[in-house]
């Protein structure tokens, strides 16, 4: 929006180099789906974070990457400010969503990253028609998310049910699991990536609903550079992007316990001998 209205960063930066610009968005502003519109049910499937029991279609999600985010970009841009009052320079902060539900995911669901199995599959139940994880011809889930009026539209005219629109009261209102069911069979009548197209073109909230396992392979997933692989196996990236932190190192943990203990203390100024005392009394 800011970019659109002319007041984004890059418009900014030059005016204004201690400018520190936080963006939140669904995807990010990189990445094949950074475009495309989204609820946290999309954000979500994408993420991975939606894949536990597939086979029942009973889960609720909490808005893990409306909130996620918001977390992840105030200390980004706490961080940020601290930086700028020491370097004078400001930077952009790219939040996506996603990514940030994937960061809240993984720690919980690493181990099953690349596995075969199918167990423990479950997808979401559907509190609201249009809203929440539905199947395909393939098997394959996708998420909607049209709630808002003109996604509703959208998505009646691309599963050719705009008789929907005309009916009063609405459906969504009146016959919720009747409506439901009519949107599972529609659904069903195609693949996912023909019906993501569609959406994509109808600019309705829709996504891929990733099981665990498949995020590495999702092309959103892939344009973030947010996985990497060290000896300790899958890890992931701070998941928000900075302009100013491009060639810092990120692929490294976090410290073990102790492990600057001694570095902290002698700049504190305790000399050796106190710290070594210190350390065979078991002080430290």
């Amino acid at each position: 929006m800011m970019e659109r209205l002319g007041m984004g960063y890059d418009a900014l930066k030059s005016d204004f180099p201690q400018l520190v610009f936080c963006s939140i968005s669904g995807f990010g502003q990189t990445g094949p789906y950074r475009d495309w519109p989204g609820h946290d049910a999309n954000y979500m499937g994408v993420a991975g974070a939606l894949d536990n029991g597939l086979k029942t279609g009973e889960t609720n999600p909490l808005p893990v990457a409306d909130e996620s985010s918001a977390l992840f970009a105030a200390l980004s841009i706490v961080s940020a400010v601290y930086r700028c009052q020491k370097t004078g320079k400001g930077g952009r902060i790219d939040v996506s969503m996603t990514d940030s539900a994937a960061a809240i995911a993984l720690p919980m669901r690493a181990a099953q990253v690349g596995a075969n199995d199918e167990k423990g599959q479950t997808a979401q139940a559907h509190t609201m028609p249009g809203y929440g994880a539905y199947q395909c011809e393939d098997d394959k889930w996708l998420t909607l998310g049209a709630i808002e009026p003109q996604f509703w539209k959208s998505l009646c005219e691309v599963i050719g049910h705009e008789d929907w629109l005309t009916q009063n009261p609405d459906p969504r209102e009146s016959n919720p699991e009747r409506t439901h069911a009519d949107i599972k069979k529609a659904l069903r009548t195609k693949r996912r990536d023909d019906w993501i197209h569609q959406f994509e073109q109808a600019d309705v909230p829709a996504a891929p609903l990733n099981q665990t396992r498949d995020i590495l392979d999702d092309p959103q997933m892939q344009a973030r550079h947010r996985f990497f692989r060290d000896p300790n196996g899958l890890q992931m990236r701070y998941p928000v992007l900075m302009s100013f932190n491009e060639n810092t190192p990120s692929n490294t943990q976090a410290p073990v316990q102790g492990q600057h203990t001694l570095e902290v203390l002698r700049r504190a100024g305790i000399d050796d001998e106190t710290l070594q005392n210190a350390l065979q009394s078991g002080v430290i």
